[in-house]
């Protein structure tokens, strides 16, 4: 037998992404100016109500500035909203508005000439039934100089991506859950083994005041650059791409507004799936307006010496 089983543990993917200068080119840090690193990181099963959570704890994991040129610099840090900093960001994520949600453990750094700093961030999403099952988009920035009040907020600026997710959960509605609920948003499959099969019915709820039509898609579909995919996969899965694992009761469906339907997904493992790795595959949902949101399916397999005692 194999179990069922959502893992409740924070995951830092830190992405390979060069920093981001906006609204300008880049302006890194090699270049004899400044930067922010990782450009990007994914922080997964976060727990509404669990207080606030270090997310660079355990992974040993801390935003760094740069001063990349040849005098003293001071730097203004703070969080944004990706919708303030950016015209668009990565398929499924919804534009986190509480920016009392994030905290930064410094707003000003001076750094001397050729040097680096860390940055530690927070997360504290307060525990209501809407909050789970949710993936969102937000901005650390850093801009050069002090912070003067009252000034335009419009000039030179490095920005990091952070997507932030909380845990998936069964036994919520998901009214007024974004526009499109699913629940759960994600699920693992584990002590599964090559050639098996699993079953899951997830949710889809439309929270809009229009009727909507979905198609599911898979990433080849929505996003034409393979070098992007990593953006969305956890970080030691092995993501499952042309050779789809999964099956669906509907590949097309219609929702009236505050409507739920069950989607029946069935997963087949591949019978060259290795043992002892994680898999991951994703099933986005377009609406007719391409709005897109996304499920994880994802599976453990049982490690080589494990399944042969089975």
């Amino acid at each position: 037998m194999f179990a069922l089983r959502n893992k409740l543990i924070i995951a830092i993917c830190l992405s390979a992404l060069s920093m981001a200068l906006l609204p300008f080119p880049l302006c890194g840090a090699e270049s004899g100016g400044f930067g922010i690193g990782p450009g990007m990181v994914m922080v997964q099963n976060i727990k509404p109500g669990a207080g606030e959570i270090d997310a660079s704890g355990g992974a040993g994991f801390t935003f760094e500035v740069e001063n990349g040129t040849a005098s003293p610099q001071f730097f203004t840090l703070s969080t944004r909203t990706a919708k303030s900093t950016m015209s668009s960001w990565e398929m499924g994520y919804e534009n986190l508005t509480e920016l009392s949600w994030l905290r930064l453990d410094k707003t000003e750094m001076e750094l001397a000439a050729k040097s680096k700093g860390p940055l530690k961030f927070f997360v504290n999403i307060p525990d209501k039934p809407e909050f789970y099952n949710r993936k969102w988009m937000a901005v650390v920035a850093c801009s050069p100089g002090k912070a003067t009040k009252g000034a335009s907020s419009v000039g030179l600026i490095v920005a990091a991506r952070i997507q932030i997710e909380t845990i998936a959960k069964d036994d919520t509605d998901g009214a007024n859950a974004g526009d499109t609920a699913l629940i759960p948003s994600s699920w693992m499959m584990s002590d599964a083994r090559p050639g098996d099969s699993w079953r899951k019915v997830f949710k889809i709820r439309n929270n809009t005041k229009d009727v909507h039509t979905y198609t599911l898609k898979h990433i080849e579909d929505l996003e034409p650059d393979a070098k992007k995919y990593d953006r969305y996969f956890g970080m030691e899965f092995t993501k499952i791409l042309k050779e789809s694992w999964v099956t669906a009761g509907d590949q097309s469906f219609t929702l009236k507004p505050g409507e739920v339907k069950d989607l029946k997904l069935s997963v087949s493992v591949s019978k060259t799936a290795v043992p002892g790795k994680l898999y991951e595959e994703l099933v986005f949902l377009q609406d007719e307006k391409k709005n897109i949101n996304f499920l994880r399916l994802r599976t453990e397999l049982l490690a080589a010496t494990a399944a042969g005692t089975k």
